[in-house]
């Protein structure tokens, strides 16, 4: 089996180490691999996963904001005017 040699800047090791403990993985030749082989299938269901949460989030604002302008108008509504 050929070996092939990368050479990293510091940044990039440190960007690699950074996916690499987030992952559970301690050993960089296995972690290149699986991205490379598995086209991140991992990374691509943990970014479902986030979507989905940001989904959430972004419903859970809208619905508080909606909640927020109609306290505001029952506020405004419910204001006597005196001339």
């Amino acid at each position: 089996m050929p070996n092939i040699n990368l050479f990293f800047n510091e940044q990039e090791l440190e960007a690699l180490e950074f996916r690499m403990k987030t992952c559970g993985e301690t050993a960089k030749s296995t972690h290149i691999k699986r991205v490379y082989f598995e086209g991140g299938k991992q990374d691509n269901a943990q970014l479902g996963r986030m979507q989905r949460q940001l989904d959430l989030l972004t419903e859970s604002n809208e619905q508080m904001a909606k909640t927020l302008r109609h306290l505001m108008q029952m506020k405004v509504d419910s204001t006597d005017v005196h001339a």
